[in-house]
């Protein structure tokens, strides 16, 4: 655990390194999904899982790519442990609340992209409206489980 610990990551990387605990990956494609369900009610249930997990890895493919572009919020350190090199700098935390948003902004234009690329498979009612809805409650549901963990 410790090791896990020492870790350090870019602060861009944040909101994607938190979609990969399990709970919370699996709560925001569920409420995703169920986004996706009430406004097309048309669609089969497989069509919707197969949109939705292929606008999810587009869009975190290309966001953990740009988050390693981005400020890292990393500073280097003297001393410590021989295979650290770097650790959180002043401007860390500020970075990772930051992330989240432009996270969002990313996901809603690369996810209405690949929507509106699924036409031929999978003709979404109102794509804007619904990539917009599904990261809002995806980020609600991946905010309120960072907030009960973090309680606990």
């Amino acid at each position: 655990m410790t090791l896990l610990a020492d870790v350090i990551f870019p602060a861009f990387a944040a909101p994607y390194l938190a979609r990969l605990t399990l709970p919370a990956g699996i709560s925001a494609i569920v409420a995703e999904i169920a986004v996706f369900c009430v406004f097309n009610r048309h669609l089969t249930l497989r069509k919707i899982f197969f949109v939705v997990m292929l606008a999810n890895v587009v869009s975190g493919v290309i966001g953990f790519i740009l988050a390693f572009v981005l400020p890292d919020g990393l500073v280097p350190t003297v001393g410590g442990r021989p295979w650290q090199s770097v650790e959180a700098g002043p401007q860390f935390g500020t970075y990772v609340i930051l992330s989240f948003f432009v996270a969002f902004v990313l996901s809603v234009i690369i996810e209405y992209a690949v929507v509106r690329l699924c036409v031929i498979y999978a003709r979404v009612d109102k794509p804007l409206v619904t990539v917009s809805l599904t990261n809002v409650v995806s980020y609600v549901t991946l905010a309120g489980l960072w907030f009960v963990f973090a309680r606990s």
